[in-house]
């Protein structure tokens, strides 16, 4: 806990417990384990592997991975969530902010897990970065960008816009 920002710099793998700050938090790690990440403005981490977070809550979350991020418990922005994973996004617990944009390989949206809320969520913004097949509706398909049927239901938002490009996610 820190009554300004926190700034966690490492080559290695970060494992954390509870991280609040003042102000921002401010990660880059090879990869990134965090039970909570709290900060009033702005949550940044920038992380070579994957990301896997319990719970997130600021005003701007902002997650680059290399590989995957996984979000266990809830992500709450009062501004943006903003993720850019070249592999998988996966949200096992809600997502909330006004404007939620997801850049990656593959989404996941779990049994407990929605994307958006009523009310709170204008735009949601969902971008298959990976360039591989993209399936949309069904029953899902492994391989490639898939968003079953039940995982379209998870979502929430004013606008919610789902497309493709051959670009890299964190480029």
């Amino acid at each position: 806990t820190a009554g300004n920002d926190v700034l966690l710099t490492s080559v290695g793998a970060q494992s954390l417990g509870n991280v609040a700050s003042g102000r921002d938090v401010i990660i880059s790690a090879a990869s990134l384990n965090a039970t909570s990440v709290t900060a009033p403005r702005n949550i940044n981490a920038v992380v070579s592997g994957s990301t896997t977070l319990g719970n997130a809550s600021g005003a701007l979350i902002t997650m680059r991975a290399g590989q995957d991020v996984t979000f266990n418990g809830t992500a709450t922005a009062t501004t943006a969530l903003d993720i850019a994973a070249n592999g998988q996004t996966a949200f096992n617990g809600v997502a909330s902010a006004p404007n939620i944009t997801v850049r990656s390989g593959n989404i996941a949206i779990g049994a407990a897990g929605r994307l958006g809320t009523i009310g709170t969520t204008q735009n949601v913004i969902l971008t298959n970065s990976a360039g591989a097949q993209m399936t949309i509706g069904g029953s899902g398909v492994t391989g490639g960008y898939s968003l079953s049927d039940a995982e379209i239901a998870r979502i929430f938002g004013d606008s919610i816009d789902i497309s493709w490009t051959s670009s890299l996610a964190n480029t």
